[in-house]
């Protein structure tokens, strides 16, 4: 994961380089790889990064595209970047670096934010607009990744954590008391509103984004709805099994992109069975292994200890047996 960040003063005020580094410095353990900011006048975006893909200088953050009239600042992946660097090179957009965060940027500048859907991944970003005096957010189909966003009316900011908020001068950290109880009766449906724990900070909802412009407030849209994507399922228990096989390889396969080592995590249950046992097909098959890395064999599994824990590692086990892989096994 990494850390963004941005704060934007709509009275013209130059923001401050210092708070832009504390904002950082409060999200610094979702990025331990590296760190930067770009300022623009009245605008300031921040960024600390977990590298995975591109891990030199290439994909360093906030990053420019468009003889800097983009400006990025991004957390997430997008799994399909190979593809749409592909067709992108097509439409003529050259690049510099071999990151998914240059992809991102070039299908802003070709489709805007209907570039959006065309995403398979995970992620949560910031893109400043130099030209248009525009910043747009926005937030994966199912919030994977977080964001969370305050407007005063004086200034606008953003961040992975709320906690980023904290750097603001004379922000007010004050609870919002019906937030926090529903949070405490339903955890689960919470994280899926636009509510924050603390008061005059929103989050973006999954599937919505965020466009911000200078004298107005900002307004999040909805851009997914699941409803709206629904495929057909084909006809019979065969067909539909072959489908499925498809669809876990394929996101199985998208995943293992990566420029540093892969490991997996084994429950004992089905889920990370299933996961790990494709993966090791996957690399069985060979096939299109472009930026798979060669370290990918090692499967941990932690466990308390219980006798029904003893049960899960045996389960494990069996499964690193199975597809001839390394297990590390640890007891809470």
């Amino acid at each position: 994961m990494c850390g963004i960040s941005g704060l934007w003063n709509f009275d013209g005020a130059a923001v401050s380089p210092a708070v832009l580094e504390n904002m950082n410095s409060l999200l610094a353990h979702r990025g331990p790889d590296s760190n930067g900011v770009y300022r623009e006048g009245a605008l300031g975006l921040g960024h600390t990064r977990l590298a995975i893909l591109d891990t030199g200088d290439g994909g360093h953050q906030p990053m420019s595209y468009g003889d800097g009239r983009w400006w990025l600042t991004y957390n997430g992946e997008i799994y399909n970047f190979l593809e749409l660097r592909e067709e992108l090179a097509a439409l003529g957009h050259r690049f510099e670096s071999e990151s998914d965060s240059e992809v991102l940027l070039a299908a802003y500048a070709e489709w805007g934010p209907a570039c959006q859907t065309r995403f398979n991944g995970m992620w949560a970003f910031a893109i400043w607009d130099a030209k248009e005096k525009m910043l747009f957010l926005s937030r994966d189909r199912f919030g994977v990744k977080p964001l969370f966003w305050h407007f005063d009316g004086r200034r606008f900011a953003f961040a992975s954590e709320m906690k980023a908020f904290l750097a603001l001068p004379g922000f007010d950290a004050g609870f919002d008391g019906r937030a926090v109880a529903t949070a405490i009766l339903h955890a689960i449906p919470f994280e899926g509103t636009s509510h924050a724990l603390l008061s005059g900070v929103r989050r973006l909802a999954p599937g919505h984004s965020l466009t911000v412009r200078l004298g107005q407030a900002p307004k999040p849209r909805r851009w997914w709805r699941t409803l709206d994507h629904l495929p057909d399922p084909p006809l019979g228990l065969g067909r539909q099994i072959a489908q499925f096989r498809e669809l876990l390889f394929d996101a199985c396969r998208l995943r293992m992109r990566s420029d540093v080592p892969l490991a997996t995590c084994l429950s004992g249950g089905l889920d990370s069975s299933v996961v790990h046992g494709v993966i090791a097909q996957l690399n069985a098959e060979g096939g299109q292994t472009a930026r798979r890395p060669d370290d990918w064999q090692t499967a941990f599994f932690l466990g308390s200890g219980a006798d029904d824990a003893n049960e899960e590692r045996a389960a494990a086990e069996a499964v690193v047996a199975f597809a001839g892989t390394k297990g590390v096994y640890k007891t809470a």
